[in-house]
């Protein structure tokens, strides 16, 4: 697990078809994927749009967590899950008690970024030019 042990989830199952979360709403804390799988949309105008997808070892909710932002997807159950669950309070708390923790922080929002680099390539990439 990316958290240190002293950091305890709650566990959390999902259904294959269930909304976690969704788009909009105050993000509660941040999800690690321990099995399991989701896909996340983002609401445009045009519809819905296949964000990413999210599987064992990944995070969900660390970026609005840490931006203290409203959830920017919805995240729809793919494959049945198992998840830790660590609520914003919490989690902030642990932050601040320690530093070392910053690092997996840091990592995970890199991780998701290059993410979203990647998909928003293949998203242009797949537009009809005009």
């Amino acid at each position: 697990m990316w958290l240190p042990a002293a950091i305890r989830g709650r566990s959390l199952e999902c259904g294959d078809g269930e909304i976690l979360f969704r788009e909009g709403t105050e993000c509660p804390g941040v999800y690690f994927i321990e099995t399991g799988s989701f896909e996340l949309f983002m609401t445009t105008p045009k519809g819905r749009v296949l964000i990413r997808r999210a599987g064992a070892g990944e995070l969900m909710g660390l970026g609005p967590v840490m931006l203290e932002r409203p959830l920017q997807t919805t995240s729809v159950c793919t494959k049945a899950a198992h998840l830790q669950f660590y609520p914003r309070k919490e989690f902030h708390a642990h932050l601040k008690k320690s530093p070392d923790l910053w690092e997996h922080v840091l990592r995970a929002l890199s991780f998701d970024s290059r993410i979203a680099q990647d998909r928003l390539c293949e998203i242009r990439a797949s537009k009809p030019h005009h």
